[in-house]
């Protein structure tokens, strides 16, 4: 039984780390960025949908695990100016998930790009997440890496020094939480991992609560149709 759970695991564990090609084709491109210990391939239904709708897509994978927040923001900018490089002219948009919308606003606090569309946020948590000051002094903390302790609420020089957007933003916050456990550490509506006020953003342009959790957000029909039409319009379909 345990080899083969073992062997299981493993074969997650390939299949995740998979290399996901570039999705080409369209008059724009939207680059889809991931969230902590995930892959790209975690993010293949939006960015598949999002192609479909008729842009052209790279779904960036990176480590997020065993790497330091400055060690990920150097790979990560990396693959972004390649592909911005690789693309002159093209209007460049951005889909971030959980951690994957901190580094996009990350990157472009550092890097103002002439041809930048819109930015949409999912379930990222702007202000942190209360979860990380609840469970810091646990044995267990360090096993998540070094990147998490820089997620808690009003201890974080990283959430602390991202300036605020000076440009569209979208955000999407879900609010239907994994399990009654999670509502203990989590004050108000939240996905399970992050609180609705937590994912607000000061200067976003638009903004909606889905009644979804965190993990299923990046896949859920309705989350990807107001992608989608914050793309095309610059607002959520209400």
């Amino acid at each position: 039984m345990f080899v083969r759970k073992t062997l299981f695991f493993m074969c997650i564990f390939l299949i995740s780390c998979a290399h996901v090609p570039l999705q080409a084709g369209g008059e724009e491109s939207v680059i889809v960025v991931h969230g902590f210990a995930r892959r790209a391939r975690s993010m293949n239904q939006i960015a598949t949908a999002v192609h479909q709708a008729g842009y052209e897509v790279r779904n960036v994978d990176y480590d997020s695990i065993n790497k330091n927040l400055n060690d990920i923001k150097e790979e990560i900018y990396s693959k972004f100016d390649q592909y911005i490089f690789e693309n002159p002219g093209k209007k460049i948009h951005f889909i971030g998930h959980s951690l994957g919308g901190l580094l996009v606003r990350a990157y472009l606090a550092e890097n103002k790009l002439d041809n930048l569309g819109v930015v949409i946020l999912m379930g990222t948590p702007n202000k942190g997440t209360q979860l990380v000051n609840q469970y810091e002094d646990k044995w267990y903390f360090s096993w998540l890496g070094p990147v998490i302790p820089e997620l808690g609420v009003g201890n974080s020089q990283f959430l602390d020094a991202l300036q605020m957007p000076d440009y569209t933003v979208g955000v999407i916050a879900g609010s239907k939480p994994y399990s009654r456990r999670s509502a203990k550490y989590l004050e108000g509506d939240h996905d399970g991992l992050v609180t609705v006020e937590s994912a607000k953003l000061e200067g976003m342009h638009d903004f909606i609560e889905i009644e979804v959790n965190h993990s299923r957000m990046k896949r859920d029909p309705i989350v990807i149709e107001q992608v989608i039409y914050f793309l095309e319009n610059s607002q959520f379909k209400k």
